[in-house]
């Protein structure tokens, strides 16, 4: 057997073209891997600074994919009779200051009650431009008041990261 090295493919017959084990095949628009974590650990913050609630690594095998970022998170405001207390969640790149994206603003409002869960889902997708090793994550920060939040109560939180070729 003997190997071809070309710039394109088109298959002799059929649709079909068979790539051989540990090459990378780049196809733009279509997913290159695929890393998720599920069932992430609770994490109970009162902190007014963003906490990390969860986080996955992805390698990426092309300095120009895309990564397509899902996040989810299961919250519950722990506090009640504490009025207009609210929290921020978002999704981050490699540590919590570099946030992506808001995932809800003044979520877990409600003014007194006690035990309010809600799901928060976002998603997001980034050109981290590398090929090393870069990490996404959620995070929250309560906003106001004196209240406490459990976020991924129950190991609700997942992340999946795609990677997609450009």
């Amino acid at each position: 057997m003997s190997t071809l090295r070309v710039d394109n493919l088109n298959a002799r017959t059929g649709n079909n073209i068979i790539i051989p084990t540990g090459t990378v095949l780049t196809a733009p628009g279509h997913v290159i891997q695929v890393t998720s974590v599920s069932g992430l650990s609770t994490v109970t913050s009162t902190s007014t600074s963003f906490v990390d609630i969860g986080s996955v690594s992805i390698t990426p095998k092309f300095s120009t994919s895309r990564i397509l970022i899902l996040a989810s998170t299961y919250a519950h405001r722990n506090t009640g009779s504490i009025s207009n207390d609210y929290w921020n969640c978002a999704i981050y790149r490699n540590n919590v200051s570099t946030r992506l994206l808001t995932m809800a603003d003044a979520v877990l409002y409600q003014s007194t009650a006690d035990g309010f869960r809600q799901t928060i889902t976002g998603y997001i997708i980034d050109t981290p431009g590398t090929t090393s090793s870069v990490t996404y994550g959620m995070c929250a920060a309560r906003q106001t008041a004196s209240g406490s939040a459990t976020f991924n109560q129950g190991a609700a939180g997942n992340i999946v990261l795609m990677e997609i070729g450009v």
